[in-house]
This record gives structure tokens, C-alpha cells and sequence, in this order.
């Protein structure tokens, strides 16, 4: 959070100001913090967010492999942070 809203950083440590719809970024907070409390596994915390059809319009976790790879994806990410 920065002056109340939420924050990301890019690959450098540059601070910005997130902008979306402030259901879908307390969503994401949430999810977030969960796996960071380690409440929730990586995996388990994507496949939540694919299956937000309030978000995504469907549940995109049906589709075959996909949580398996988004979930490979943001553990890559997280691991050049």
C-alpha cells in the first residue's frame, strides 16, 4: 500500500500505483497474502484466482494445464525478483 492505495514494483524496484476495479484489487491482495502467510500453496492460490469468474467471465481454471502453467510462470517471476 502507498498513501492508501495499492502498490506494485517493477523488476528494478520502481514503485507504481495499481489501477483496477477496488473488488478485484482487494481480491488479489487477499490471495496474495495468503500465500505469503503461507496459508496457501502457489498452486492453490492460482487456481482461486483462474476459477474468479466474477473477474475472468469463466472459470479459466477448467481449461486443461493452464493453472499449472500460470502457477510455473509466477514462481519464475517471483524467483528473478
Amino acid at each position: 500500500m502507498l498513501d492508501g492505495r495499492y502498490a506494485g514494483s517493477d523488476f528494478n524496484g520502481k514503485t507504481y500505483i495499481i489501477r483496477d476495479n477496488e473488488r478485484v484489487l482487494e481480491f488479489f491482495h487477499s490471495q496474495w497474502g495468503l500465500l505469503q502467510s503461507q496459508e496457501r500453496s502457489l498452486h492453490t492460490m492460482v487456481k482461486g484466482i483462474l476459477q474468479n469468474k466474477e473477474i475472468w467471465g469463466e472459470n479459466l481454471h477448467e481449461i486443461p494445464g493452464v493453472t499449472e502453467k500460470t502457477a510455473a510462470l509466477v514462481a519464475e517471476l517471483e524467483g528473478k525478483r
